[in-house]
């Protein structure tokens, strides 16, 4: 494995680390969070001065991060990735064999997702195929 690639695994492993933290996009007029202190999907209809809870109680696994791809939310997980149709309030598997993605990224027409190894995939529909770009 060259230096390169190397340094960019742990580049990767420490910002998948600190987005647990800040697991948060924009839906409409709504600020849509996972909250990792209770396992919740919470929601901010104010700028983030209160929040309310969405989805408690539910097995996402280890959520590492959240996208906003048309109307829909895709989370990936420990689980896999994982889609939400109404704003977080249900979530169904749509691919359970990447686990191993930490961050996902729309860009344009396509889903980007970087695997714990240091490669990157992309999807064109929806997240139900992917394709490893390198």
């Amino acid at each position: 494995m060259s230096l390169k690639r190397k340094r960019l695994q742990v580049l990767l492993h420490k910002c998948s680390l600190a987005l647990v933290f800040i697991i948060m996009v924009t839906l409409g007029n709504e600020l849509i969070r996972y909250n990792p202190d209770n396992g919740h999907i919470e929601y901010s209809r104010n700028r983030g001065l209160s929040w309310s809870i969405r989805c408690g109680s539910i097995l996402l696994g280890d959520v590492r991060s959240m996208v906003v791809y048309g109307d829909e939310l895709l989370l990936c997980s420990s689980e896999g990735v994982l889609y939400s149709t109404n704003k977080g309030t249900t979530w169904t598997p749509r691919n359970s064999s990447r686990r191993n993605f930490v961050h996902l990224h729309v860009f344009g027409n396509e889903i980007l997702a970087y695997t714990d190894d240091g490669h990157l995939f992309y999807s064109t529909n929806k997240g139900y195929d992917w394709m490893m770009r390198y």
